[in-house]
């Protein structure tokens, strides 16, 4: 009576999960069709605004005196020019920035000084060379009085 149950619960969730399923793909398919049509209806109603733009232009231009289109000529031609020098302005901006980078780090390497640090045998042989005794070489150290007497002791030998 159980392994019925059983059978018949398992497959009403296969045909429940089959059914959502099934949902969700129409739904996606539905939601991929709305996103075309309004893609396709702006691009549409940009085409109309743009063919009316073209429209006013044409009619304001019919209405401009010949001086007045030469004008209007000159000042895109000016425009033009002007936006091919910003951006060619941008680009060596750009270009300068990147220069300026590599030669802030290859300035900022080279003040990096190197820090030389003496040996303990180095500053004994400092110390000893100026003249202090041993004891006050030991002290200037914090080593023992006997270390320092032997270490200078080996060096005279070598």
């Amino acid at each position: 009576m159980n392994s019925l149950l059983f059978l018949i619960s398992f497959i009403l969730h296969i045909i429940s999960i089959t059914t959502i399923f099934l949902l969700f793909q129409q739904i996606q398919a539905i939601k991929h069709n709305q996103k075309e049509q309004i893609e396709r209806m702006l691009h549409h109603f940009v085409e109309e605004i743009r063919e009316e733009n073209e429209r006013l232009q044409a009619k304001l231009q019919s209405n401009l005196s010949p001086q007045q289109r030469d004008l209007n000529e000159s000042m895109k031609e000016l425009n033009r020019h002007t936006k091919e020098r910003n951006r060619n302005v941008a680009a060596q901006l750009k270009q300068n920035e990147k220069i300026e980078n590599v030669t802030n780090k290859m300035v900022q390497t080279e003040k990096r000084e190197d820090k030389v640090e003496t040996s303990l045998e180095s500053k004994i042989l400092q110390l000893h060379e100026q003249g202090l005794s041993h004891e006050e070489i030991a002290k200037k150290m914090n080593r023992g009085k006997t270390e320092v007497e032997l270490f200078l002791k080996m060096m005279q030998h070598k």
